[in-house]
This record gives C-alpha cells, sequence and structure tokens, in this order.
C-alpha cells in the first residue's frame, strides 16, 4: 500500500504597504478611544443618578450593566415547536408515568416526524414560530402588567421538569423582587433560576433520596449542626443563658438537662451521644430525618421535672451507670527552667520528697505553697 503524503502548503500573505499600517493603527486607536469615551461616560452618567436619586455607585452600575435589548434572542425554531406540539398530542391519551420524554419520542417517530415537517408550508411554519414568539412575550406581558396596575411586586420562574427536556428557563421579577432574591439567598436571580433548575432535575425535592445519597461524614455533620441550631434557638428563646451553649455529649445529663433544664426529646437512636459514635449509616439517616421534620426538637422541662431527673440519674449513677462524666485531669508545668530528660528519669525519689514538702506547706497555711502545690496538678470533677 502506497500512502501518498500532501505536502504542507503555507499561504504567504502579502506584505502590507506603508499606508495599509497606517490605516490599521488609526483604526485600532479610534477603537480604543471610542470604548475608553465609552467608559468614561458610562461612569459620570452612573455617578449622576446615583447623586441624584440617592442610590450606590454599585447598584446604579449594576442597572446600567443591564444587557436586555443588547443581546439578540435566539428565534424560535419551527422543527422545535413541531415536535413539541406532536408530543403534546401523543400524550394526552397517556396516564402520568407512561407519558413520552421529547428524546424518546424523537428517536421512535423520527421518520414521521420528519415526513410530516416536510409537508409543512412557509406559512405554518412561520405559524408556528410566531405561537413561540407569542408564548415568549406574554410571559413577561402578563407580570408588566400586572406590576403597572396593580403595583405588586413578585417574581415568576419556570424551568425543565426532566433533565431529559430541552424548554428554556423562564424567569422575570420586579427590582424589590430581585433584591429579595439576593437577600435571602446570596444569589442573582439568574443563578437562584439555574439552582431551582437543578435541584428540579436532580429529584432533590424527596428527602429520602436526597439523605440516601449523602456520605456518612456529611450526615454526621447535618445531624451536630441541627442539634446546635435547635440549642441555639431554645436557649435564646427562654434566655437561659447570656453565652452561646454548646452540646456537650460527653456529659450530656449534667451540663445540658439539669443546668438549663431542657432535654433532646425523640432521639432515635437509645440514649443522646454524639452523632460520630452512632455507627450504622441508616441510623443517622432516620435521626437526620427526625431533627428535619421535628420529630426529634429540644423542649424545656419544669422544675418538678428537672428534680426527678436529678434523683433518676443520682440512683443510676450509684447502680454503676456511666452518667457523670469527670473532667480530664490538668496537668500544668511547673515554673522555672525546665528538667532534662536525664534528670527526669531519676526522680522518683525527689518527686515523692517535693510533694511531702508541699502537703506540710499547706497544713502550714502559707499562700506560696499552696499556689504551688496547686500549680503541680489537679483533678476536677465535671
Amino acid at each position: 500500500m502506497v500512502v501518498n503524503v500532501t505536502p504542507k502548503i503555507k499561504h504567504a500573505r502579502p506584505k502590507l504597504t506603508v499606508t495599509q499600517k497606517t490605516n490599521r493603527r488609526e483604526k485600532a486607536i479610534g477603537l480604543s478611544n471610542a470604548i475608553n469615551d465609552a467608559r468614561k461616560a458610562y461612569q459620570e452618567q452612573a455617578a449622576v443618578i446615583s447623586e441624584k436619586y440617592k442610590r450606590s455607585i454599585k447598584w446604579t452600575r449594576l442597572q446600567l450593566h443591564n444587557d436586555t435589548g443588547l443581546r439578540k434572542r435566539r428565534k424560535p425554531n419551527a422543527w422545535n415547536a413541531f415536535t413539541s406540539q406532536k408530543l403534546n398530542e401523543a400524550n394526552q391519551a397517556l396516564p402520568v408515568g407512561q407519558r413520552w420524554k421529547l428524546t424518546t419520542f424523537i428517536a421512535e417517530y423520527g421518520q414521521e416526524l420528519t415526513a410530516g415537517y416536510c409537508r409543512l408550508s412557509v406559512s405554518e411554519k412561520e405559524k408556528l414560530r410566531g405561537k413561540v414568539q407569542n408564548l415568549r412575550e406574554n410571559h413577561v406581558k402578563i407580570w408588566e402588567d400586572i406590576t403597572s396596575r396593580t403595583g405588586v411586586e413578585g417574581f415568576y420562574i419556570a424551568v425543565r421538569g426532566d433533565v431529559e427536556h430541552f424548554h428554556e428557563s423562564k424567569i422575570f421579577y420586579t427590582p424589590r423582587a430581585r433584591s429579595f432574591i439576593k437577600e435571602i439567598s446570596q444569589l442573582d436571580p439568574k443563578r437562584f433560576a439555574l439552582k431551582f433548575e437543578s435541584w428540579v432535575t436532580g429529584d432533590f425535592d424527596t428527602r429520602t433520596d436526597a439523605t440516601h445519597r449523602l456520605s456518612s461524614t456529611k450526615l454526621i455533620s447535618l445531624c451536630r449542626t441541627n442539634i446546635q441550631e435547635g440549642l441555639n434557638a431554645i436557649v435564646k428563646k427562654y434566655k437561659l443563658s447570656k453565652k452561646k451553649v454548646t452540646m456537650n455529649y460527653d456529659n450530656y445529663e449534667q451540663k445540658i438537662v439539669e443546668t438549663y433544664s431542657i432535654v433532646l426529646e425523640g432521639w432515635t437512636c437509645g440514649k443522646v451521644r454524639n452523632p460520630g459514635k452512632i455507627g450504622r449509616r441508616e441510623d443517622l439517616v432516620v435521626l437526620l430525618n427526625a431533627l428535619v421534620n421535628e420529630h426529634c426538637l429540644w423542649i424545656q422541662l419544669t422544675k418538678e421535672q428537672v428534680e426527678n431527673r436529678i434523683a433518676t440519674n443520682c440512683e443510676r449513677a450509684k447502680n454503676g451507670e456511666s452518667i457523670y462524666k469527670p473532667c480530664k485531669a490538668t496537668k500544668r508545668g511547673a515554673t522555672g527552667d525546665a528538667k532534662s530528660a536525664d534528670v527526669i528519669g531519676d526522680t522518683d525519689s525527689s518527686e515523692e520528697e517535693e510533694e511531702e514538702e508541699e502537703e506540710e506547706q499547706g497544713t502550714e497555711g502559707g499562700a506560696e505553697g499552696g499556689a504551688e502545690g496547686g500549680a503541680e496538678g489537679a483533678v476536677v470533677m465535671g
């Protein structure tokens, strides 16, 4: 087999003359000056509007920078309108759950659709385009008419309901609705519409499906967050503390229940403990759903309920159950120069002598001896 290699031909452009170079340079300079003048005029106009109507420069620039009317929208497509019309006709007699999707419908009846579309006249195709265009304009026009006649504020968002649909997202909003969306969601309305579309097409509206997609680490984090947020809410509601109360899983009964007279009611996994120690992922899903649906929530106890709770906890502690967990022992380093490793290894007897001296100093009531004895180490019961 003979392979013919075609030599690569290099196309050489004719050199520009001095006049052509000058004209091109002048054109580039003129374009740059025109853009700079437009930017300067834009900045000045934004400053004038901001000063006159008492708006911020940032807000005014954002309104002027809106590209409405500057970018042409894609014209309606007759083929898309024709296939959507045929799809709607085919789905009218079918129950929900058995209806055709657009991609499947085109793949199944592609030849029939193509033949039918080719039989359309120019006027019929133009009529289909007109329907789509009227539908686009009516969405915005209806809202504009309502706001102009009644002065109401609002927004309208419509997105595709399935990932295989090809409908374009529609969004309309009044100025105050726009500021509301940005303030609440921290997103521009257009980005908010995209988030909404991804939520709908991703089937995140079913809470069970959403939680089962999450990893165990994320489930633990969400459980802890919901528990802490509920604790913050009840502490603020009943003014139980001026400082922020952090959830204490290890010493829950003493530090939370007995101290603030509140309890986490509806716990789904035995006794209240750190979600990270629950273990089974299915139990985490059940707990998270209970917290989100407020089946597991914080409630306030009465004085009598707290007294009964304390008596029950003391009885359980006497029976050997771990209810009150002591705080960890804290060792504080002694003041002065640090001892070397050689000295530390041979200080068994010297440490005992120091402890005896500190005890003697403590019995004598010396303030200095008491301070040194306290600095050596202490066990604090929680």
